[in-house]
């Protein structure tokens, strides 16, 4: 049975590696745009007219309001869309470091917590940093669930005469805002939205629940299919997070056998780059983790580039599931439903299981909350000295993170006044 599964997911990579991406969204993205101001002609004697233009405000920032107006709908959503797609490249690179799928290869100190797993609430690096920058998730994951809500709102808020295919556009805001939401679930111990209060990993998947039963409804009703599937698989792994079985199982069943739905990025937008290929196949500052080198599977394809990484002590290995700032990356695809399924109906064992995501879901953000759903211990151990392979000056042990999550900033606890 084992083997024969194991056969079917390979078949679902081979079909993921070379299907097409299945949405395209405009590559537009909903910041504030510097306004270019003209260029003005004057004479030298012209004293009234250059009073005049050095009198005049040239602004530097659209105002939200101009924006979220129905005409801007599918902006706001695209905007959402980008939003979500940073946070999750960002998420992968980060949540792999700690989860053991990557090692550090920077000489950056402020980075080794990620790998030694000795992340402290006081830290702004995972907290407040952009997804552009260096590691930060914390932020980037709520503003991305900011965005996708604030368009949804907006959405509910107009009419279908007002704003073409709108429930379309309600399921692709909704779906977004859920996986955020799911991401924050699975790697924080506790997080918050919108200022509110302090909330539990399952008050948070409940949260994300509640945004994919709607997408669900907005994707139905708008006839998508692809957005219905979406929705089914990222309702699934909210309810399989908090402990609902019977209806994770029923939404992963209704997910369909090649389904693969895409995030999307941008070689020419250094905001849209594919994070793990930036840090990885381009960059030097990240390497395979030791326990991924010699798997001898389709499924993680990495190999030793003959160099160092940029500390120029660790060994630099380098993954090829994503070979370009461009590649897309699966955020929710037909295996990851299939696992579910031999999960809740005991088709394999819970080891079983692990080890299949381990494999399948390589460098897709999900190890980390597999290792805090199953109770998987850490690789290198805790107590083990930091780095456990390359002569460096790093120093310290790796750490077994309390509760196997990252501990919610303080940052979050100073700024916000439910807490």
């Amino acid at each position: 049975m084992m083997t024969n599964f194991r056969t079917h997911l390979r078949t679902g990579t081979d079909r993921m590696m070379n299907q097409k991406t299945l949405q395209r969204s405009t590559r537009k993205s909903l910041g504030a745009r510097a306004l270019g101001a003209g260029l003005l002609v004057v004479s030298l004697g012209a004293c009234d007219a250059l009073d005049r233009a050095l009198a005049v405000d040239t602004p530097s920032r659209v105002p939200a309001s101009t924006l979220e107006t129905p005409a801007s709908a599918e902006l706001l959503v695209t905007s959402a869309q980008r939003d979500l797609e940073c946070a999750y490249a960002a998420y992968i690179v980060t949540s792999g470091l700690v989860a053991g799928e990557l090692q550090d290869g920077s000489q950056t100190a402020s980075r080794w917590d990620f790998d030694r797993r000795s992340i402290r609430p006081e830290q702004t690096s995972y907290a407040s940093t952009s997804c552009q920058g260096a590691y930060g998730i914390y932020t980037p994951l709520n503003t991305a669930r900011f965005t996708a809500d604030n368009a949804t709102r907006r959405l509910e808020g107009w009419t279908d005469a007002e704003v073409d295919d709108r429930q379309r556009l309600i399921a692709r805001a909704a779906n977004y805002a859920g996986f955020a939401l799911v991401f924050l679930g699975e790697s924080f111990c506790s997080a918050a939205i919108d200022v509110g209060p302090e909330l539990t990993p399952e008050q948070v998947f409940g949260e994300a629940e509640s945004r994919f039963t709607k997408a669900l409804t907005a994707a139905q009703a708008a006839g998508d299919a692809q957005l219905v599937g979406l929705a089914y698989l990222g309702r699934a792994k909210a309810r399989l997070d908090k402990g609902d079985a019977a209806g994770a199982l029923a939404d992963a069943r209704q997910v369909p056998a090649d389904f693969l739905y895409e995030a999307t990025y941008d070689a020419a937008n250094g905001r849209q780059y594919n994070r793990v290929y930036e840090f990885n196949g381009l960059g030097t500052s990240v390497t395979v983790a030791p326990s991924y080198r010699n798997l001898n599977d389709p499924r993680v394809v990495v190999t030793d580039s003959g160099r160092k990484s940029s500390d120029q002590n660790t060994q630099l290995w380098v993954q090829h599931k994503y070979e370009s700032r461009d590649a897309p990356i699966p955020l929710a695809r037909s295996a990851e439903a299939q696992l579910i399924i031999a999960e809740l109906t005991g088709a394999m064992t819970v080891a079983q299981v692990a080890e299949e995501r381990r494999r399948e879901l390589f460098l897709e953000g999900r190890r980390m909350g597999d290792i805090k759903r199953y109770n998987l211990a850490y690789d290198p151990a805790p107590g083990v000295p930091y780095p456990a392979v390359a002569a460096s000056s790093k120093g310290g042990t790796y750490q077994d993170l309390p509760g196997k999550c990252l501990p919610l900033p303080d940052v979050e606890r100073s700024n916000n006044p439910s807490f």
